[in-house]
């Protein structure tokens, strides 16, 4: 049997479930990935994909073709609807089922069900730390506290061990659908700034390279929980990117956790590692549990939100506000397509309750920006921040002064990013 296996957010070779199975059942797997159409039109007013993410993505499917030739396959890249593509690509090659692996978002869901309407297809899910199959809850169960969650899947957990990485494939001759270039999407490369905090290689290579020089050095890993909300420097691990793209899986990371734990010993560190990656696995379960609620303007609390002031909403995107704290944060975004965690909710407590502008702005523009934008990470902590989402305590407003005062008190990193 030949299938097609659609990459979606799972850009890699080692610990591919979807891929895995579809090596498995078929004798011929013909690897695809689309550019959905819609990715270069807009949210709100506000593009959906910016230079520093297409610069990400490209390389992440670069590296990913590489590596299938390297196996004497191939990946077929197209641009355009995946309702009309897929099933037209299966046709042509003679394909009986499409194989993918699970891709959140309601835009994505309604492609999905277009395409099966004309060819079989099998989606596995994938993308989580935990297996939604062994939570003690069902989804509609959820906690919508994360403190909740966290202490009931703590009690019985179990974590998978990634899958080895793909070393062989059999794929029939097809047509040389090289990776576009960047110039067709109507956008500038944009030039490596030079305070970035990272280069962020796209590929699954960078990304299992970034996570091994992390994760093999106690003054990295060993020292996370007290650097993580830096702003300047190796502060975090920045996974994030890989994570996004699915080049990297949340079980790889987990296991490189393990490794150093033991080698080094176990410390508040290494478990915080794991507990940035239950929150990651949180949101994730959330979207599973409310669907298209998160992209609402009431969230999942059903209240008024924000206005959509333009001359608001244009000041904070463009770093021009009051506040020179939130202002550094967003022009390091602007140009490096990063921002700290420590950043992100500054600025978005700023933009929802100084500002009093729509929270779904802000989530568009990180969208926009962010290099390791993901959907269900994007959405919940905006609406978390908003206080219309899975934050137990209300009105959760952030003092952009204070905050300053304990993260950049030398005002180092703010300089930095107002006069770059």
């Amino acid at each position: 049997m030949r299938v097609l296996y659609w990459f979606r957010n799972d850009l890699r070779l080692t610990d591919n479930r979807g891929l895995s199975m579809a090596i498995e059942k078929a004798s011929e797997v013909i690897p695809v990935y689309i550019f959905d159409e819609r990715l270069f039109q807009t949210r709100l007013g506000v593009p959906r994909i910016g230079p520093h993410r297409l610069r990400f993505l490209l390389e992440s499917l670069t590296d990913l073709q590489n590596s299938l030739r390297q196996l004497n396959s191939d990946l077929i890249v197209l641009v355009g609807d995946p309702a009309e593509l897929i099933p037209k690509l299966a046709a042509e090659y003679g394909a009986a089922e499409v194989f993918c692996s699970l891709s959140q978002g309601s835009e994505e869901e309604q492609t999905l069900q277009k395409v099966q309407r004309r060819i079989p297809v099998t989606e596995i899910t994938d993308g989580y730390l935990l297996d939604p199959s062994i939570l003690p809850f069902s989804i509609t169960e959820l906690p919508d506290v994360f403190t909740k969650f966290r202490i009931q899947v703590e009690k019985q957990l179990s974590i998978q061990e990634p899958l080895p990485r793909i070393e062989k494939i059999n794929t029939p001759k097809v047509s040389n659908c090289d990776v576009p270039d960047f110039s067709l999407f109507a956008m500038s490369m944009p030039e490596p700034h030079p305070h970035r905090v990272d280069d962020f290689r796209g590929g699954e290579q960078a990304g299992l390279n970034r996570l091994q020089h992390y994760c093999s050095s106690p003054e990295k890993l060993g020292r996370y929980k007290e650097t993580r909300n830096g702003l300047l420097g190796e502060y975090s691990s920045r996974f994030s990117p890989w994570l996004a793209i699915g080049a990297v899986s949340a079980r790889s990371i987990m296991k490189e956790v393990k490794n150093f734990e033991a080698e080094y010993g176990a410390n508040d560190s290494s478990y915080w590692m794991f507990f940035e990656l239950l929150w990651r696995d949180y949101f994730r379960f959330v979207y599973d549990k409310y669907g298209v609620l998160i992209f609402q303007s009431g969230g999942l609390k059903d209240k008024p939100t924000g206005s959509r002031d333009v001359r608001k909403f244009q000041s904070w995107c463009s770093g021009q506000t009051t506040c020179d704290f939130v202002n550094a944060n967003m022009n390091e975004l602007s140009k490096t397509g990063w921002m700290s965690n420590r950043g992100r909710q500054n600025v978005a407590s700023f933009l929802v309750h100084d500002l009093g502008v729509d929270w779904r702005l802000g989530a568009a523009w990180f969208e926009y920006l962010l290099v390791d934008y993901d959907v269900a990470s994007n959405y919940g902590n905006w609406l978390y921040l908003a206080g219309l989402g899975n934050d137990p305590r209300p009105n959760r407003r952030f003092n952009t002064a204070l905050q300053q005062a304990q993260y950049d008190p030398n005002g180092e990193y703010t300089r930095l990013w107002t006069t770059s």
